[in-house]
């Protein structure tokens, strides 16, 4: 998530972060804060989806193999070993090194 520093980014943020409701719907729920995002967006609290741009997954993360990173802004290698976190960053910047020279 890019957020611009705005009245508007602020307000969002404290609605999805403070807002007691959403707490308390989602509390239980695996991934809180994801649910309380979605229903953001589902019921266009705060005209959500005229402030805002989603993009497809893959455009800005990507939690796949490595040689599917293809540019991505954001790799998530959640519960992995710092070895293998460690492994795919730097193959990674190696091929953007490589990329660079050619």
């Amino acid at each position: 998530m890019i957020i611009k520093n705005t009245d508007y980014s602020i307000k969002f943020l404290k609605k999805w972060a403070y807002d007691e409701e959403l707490y308390k719907k989602y509390e239980h729920h695996f991934w809180w804060d994801q649910a309380a995002l979605i229903h953001l967006l589902l019921n266009n609290e705060l005209d959500i989806n005229q402030n805002s741009i989603e993009f497809e997954y893959g455009v800005l993360q990507h939690f796949g193999k490595n040689d599917k990173l293809n540019g991505t802004y954001v790799y998530h290698l959640a519960g992995q070993s710092k070895e293998l976190r460690y492994k795919t960053s730097q193959d990674y910047l190696n091929k953007l090194i490589v990329k660079s020279a050619a």
